[in-house]
């Protein structure tokens, strides 16, 4: 797990750069050598004073948040306490405030506070709940500054790298890792790549090699006659700028497994209005963030599932 108040210090003098402390401390308006404080750990920037900080250094809001900003306009700037509340808002979606609390550690008062604007988190508390509401911090690090170059985030970014690129070269990989947690995978006397493909419907071939991979890449190590997980915490194998490609790849493994595996499946072709198509994307994508933070809280590992969720617009829009 990523120590959030160590990454705050070190990301606050990735940012800094080439500027001295009392510097970057007059640009934000500070009489005091408020940086300093900041990256000793001493005391940390609020949210909406972290997004003054990327304000004032020439960062690009938007694109840096682009994954995670609504389609419409927040009421006010980031660099504004109800900015940055609205964004909480956002990310929190339809998470529900009991799950999103324990897994920042705070009250629900406290993230109550938070959300309506009566407090705000400070730095570390904001990156935990970017990464608890989307695992996608990594991603936010990554429009800032190279998290390669961040300390405490390094290995995780190393190891998001590995398996977006193993993701690429073999889709299966990950299915293949999150079956070696099923708790009957770890009742085995031993590894059996003829029970893994059985479990999962794969061919032993498939199976063997995705072992042989994720093992290359850091996913998988040996723990006595079986193999395990290296990190347990959600990895999202999202690829930036080509997140149709495994999209549709997934997509067809559902329509190969539809009306076969057990599960849940249906649809519906509907005419709406385009205000209400917004809409729907937009709570499909609440729903999603939900169910995300429900599979990260979910024990014991008992099934490999496919969560595959679509809303497309069917129509062509004729263009003036």
């Amino acid at each position: 797990m990523i120590d959030t108040e160590t990454l705050a210090q070190q990301l606050v003098l990735a940012l800094r750069g080439a500027r001295s402390q009392r510097a970057l401390s007059r640009r934000l308006q500070y009489t005091t050598n408020v940086v300093y404080l900041w990256e000793s750990g001493r005391r940390y920037p609020t949210a909406a004073t972290f997004f003054w900080l990327l304000h004032r250094t020439g960062h690009d809001l938007d694109q840096a948040l682009s994954a995670f900003l609504p389609e419409e306009p927040l009421p006010a700037p980031l660099w504004k306490p109800e900015g940055a509340a609205a964004l909480l808002r956002h990310l929190q979606g339809r998470i529900p405030a009991t799950a999103l609390a324990e897994a920042l550690g705070v009250s629900r008062h406290a993230l109550g506070r938070w959300l309506r604007g009566d407090s705000e988190p400070r730095l570390p508390q904001l990156l935990a709940f970017l990464e608890a509401s989307s695992t996608r911090l990594l991603d936010f690090l990554a429009a800032l500054t190279d998290p390669a170059a961040l300390p405490e985030a390094a290995p995780h970014w190393e190891r998001l790298q590995a398996a977006r690129a193993l993701t690429r070269e073999q889709p299966w990989a990950p299915a293949v890792l999150l079956a070696t947690e099923l708790a009957a995978y770890r009742a085995l006397s031993a590894h059996s790549d003829a029970w893994l493909a059985r479990r999962l419907g794969l061919p032993e071939e498939t199976v063997r090699t995705c072992v042989q991979l994720l093992a290359e890449a850091g996913q998988l190590r040996r723990q006595g006659p079986r193999w395990e997980r290296v990190e347990v915490q959600a990895v999202d194998t999202r690829v930036p700028g080509r997140p149709a490609d495994l999209k549709r790849w997934w997509t067809g493994v559902a329509r190969e497994r539809l009306g076969e595996a057990e599960g849940t499946a249906s649809f519906t072709v509907c005419c709406v209005s385009q205000a209400d198509f917004e809409a729907i994307q937009e709570a499909q994508r609440d729903h999603y963030r939900a169910l995300r933070s429900r599979i990260a809280a979910s024990a014991p590992g008992e099934r490999v599932v496919l969560l595959n969720l679509q809303t497309l617009a069917l129509d062509v829009p004729e263009r003036a």
